[in-house]
């Protein structure tokens, strides 16, 4: 059964954003590698688009040269989906449906569970800075 929540937008660059969504409960919201939102490929490419051309612009959340898609998204999952959300200024629908992840992410964290962790506070910088 396809998850009514996921965005079902065609876009130029679907075979790498948007394929088949995973709906498996044992899989974290934020892990969107795995649940078919982004392929590692494209999220390598805007984790260097943040590393290149974001952090200049915005020091606050530094992620280091030599940090890789695998670790960042294994260490700070919540970060990472911000740093995708935001990096993905050229391609909207995803940009959209990456943000609207982040809203489902935060309520579930903060809202119901009462999280409060630096790595929410770093996310949510990134993403409400871009």
């Amino acid at each position: 059964m396809a998850d009514r929540s996921a965005p079902s937008v065609e876009t130029e660059q679907d075979s790498s954003t948007l394929g088949a969504i995973v709906t498996d409960d044992k899989i974290p919201a934020e892990d969107i590698i795995r649940r078919g939102f982004l392929i590692i490929e494209t999220a390598e490419t805007l984790l260097n688009t943040f590393k290149i051309k974001m952090t200049p612009h915005f020091p606050f959340v530094v992620v280091a040269p030599s940090t890789s898609i695998t670790q960042l998204h294994q260490e700070n999952p919540f970060l990472s989906l911000a740093i995708f959300a935001s990096a993905a200024y050229d391609n909207m629908p995803l940009k959209r449906a990456l943000g609207e992840e982040i809203k489902k992410c935060v309520a579930s964290r903060m809202l119901i569970n009462g999280e409060v962790s630096f790595e929410l506070l770093q996310g949510l910088l990134v993403f409400l800075a871009w």
